[in-house]
């Protein structure tokens, strides 16, 4: 039974992803879906039928905490709430991005200020600065986003798609992957460049569909290629460089091919995948009764988000290595990263019947959300930010507490930066 929905629910996400290629705003929504449904139920689903109980994971410590009928008896329906209040909308919410491109005034400003963010980010600065100028080297990025989109107006075909904007975006994106070896802004800004191209073409199921499956190759040759690269300048002390990526990239798909039917090559990338192996501890500890459900966990989410920590000095930060030092058994070495993802949030918050309608409204309320930003008229440069906002709604391994964080923080973010925009433009169209 649930082999045969996790291959429908694949299947429906997968094809709405395709169809969706074209319409930005519907294909973020639908990049979410696709994240959720691998991470949380392709990934775990894999796991327990080729590697649950094995010797390479026993070796590596990596077992699932615990069975797959309980696993899924939360994680299925749960995921199904939440892709169908992520795609609840009606007639009123499908209008798309509203890019008014008359004019490129922005467009210098955002290169400029998100360059000069980027190289202050190069030093020592304190924390409380780091994700504002984080957010800022992002203002770069939209406004090569911007001018492409502007070259492209006119674009028939997919060679009209290449343009200099967008070659300086990669480009970007590219090194600033060499050097901090996280490939996540890459895909995630790669795929909004993508779907914003896409969206002046004429439409193609056929093209979409190809589109999709290069992306899959290309997805698990980078992350074969993120083993090398990282192996190359974090553990052999080699210098982080653009040819290094490319090289590693290279040696990735040759790996990939070579090893494709060797089940130990796919065991690091589908345990990567697997998501749901950090919530079954969080199922586990909550069955076993090791914690207690907090109900107040996510109305503190959305509380912290708002108030200052000048006003309430013990609210809970945002980050996942608490979060997994009380709510699983898992023991971070090092500098290792990982969170809870808000899945387990809602089950922590309300247990399985009501972590399931919860997941509903919070599907639900990222939809409204997105079409909110992305299409929105009273500031036509907050239209033009707001991938900084989207970029942080894609990755579902996040707690609500960070989600939360940066939906407020970045667009409070984007509103500042749209009034000082709108400030220049005044003060120039004044001297003119």
């Amino acid at each position: 039974m649930n082999e045969a929905l996790i291959i429908v629910i694949g299947l429906v996400v997968a094809l709405n992803l395709v169809l969706s290629l074209s319409r930005p705003q519907n294909a973020i929504k639908n990049l979410i879906a696709l994240i959720a449904y691998m991470q949380l139920c392709l990934g775990p689903y894999l796991y327990y039928t080729f590697y649950q109980g094995t010797e390479i994971s026993q070796l590596w410590m990596l077992e699932m905490a615990v069975d797959s009928d309980l696993y899924f008896s939360y994680l299925l329906p749960g995921l199904i709430a939440f892709l169908i209040g992520l795609h609840f909308s009606g007639k009123r919410f499908q209008k798309e991005f509203d890019f008014d491109l008359t004019g490129g005034e922005a467009i210098k400003p955002l290169i400029f200020g998100g360059l000069i963010c980027s190289l202050i980010l190069y030093y020592p600065v304190p924390q409380s600065l780091k994700f504002l100028l984080t957010l800022g080297a992002s203002l770069a990025k939209c406004g090569l986003l911007l001018f492409h989109i502007q070259r492209i107006r006119k674009a028939t075909k997919i060679r009209g798609l290449i343009t200099l904007p967008a070659l300086l975006m990669i480009s970007l994106l590219i090194y600033e992957s060499s050097k901090s070896g996280m490939f996540e802004a890459l895909v995630f800004w790669g795929f909004i460049l993508l779907v914003s191209s896409l969206a002046v073409l004429p439409r193609s199921i056929g093209r979409n569909f190809t589109v999709v499956i290069s992306g899959l190759i290309l997805l698990v040759s980078l992350q074969t290629a993120k083993d090398i690269y990282r192996t190359l300048v974090w553990e052999k002390g080699q210098e982080s460089s653009v040819i290094q990526i490319g090289s590693s990239l290279i040696e990735g798909y040759e790996i990939s091919k070579e090893n494709f039917n060797n089940p130990n090559f796919w065991f690091p990338i589908v345990e990567r995948l697997n998501q749901g192996r950090i919530v079954s501890h969080v199922i586990r500890k909550i069955e076993r009764q090791e914690i207690k459900q907090d109900f107040k966990r996510i109305p503190m989410a959305f509380g912290s988000a708002f108030v200052p920590r000048l006003f309430w000095p013990d609210k809970p930060k945002a980050g996942g290595r608490e979060n997994i030092s009380v709510f699983t058994d898992i023991n971070l070495i090092g500098s290792t990263s990982m969170n809870i993802s808000y899945f387990s949030d809602f089950f922590i918050s309300f247990g399985q019947y009501g972590g399931v309608i919860s997941l509903f409204f919070w599907g639900f309320f990222l939809s409204r959300f997105i079409h909110k930003i992305s299409t929105f008229t009273h500031e036509k440069y907050v239209v033009w930010l707001s991938p900084i906002v989207l970029i942080g709604l894609i990755p579902v391994e996040t707690d609500l507490n960070m989600v939360i964080n940066h939906i407020v923080k970045s667009t409070l973010f984007i509103i500042l930066v749209s009034s000082v925009l709108a400030h220049i433009q005044r003060g120039n169209a004044r001297n003119h």
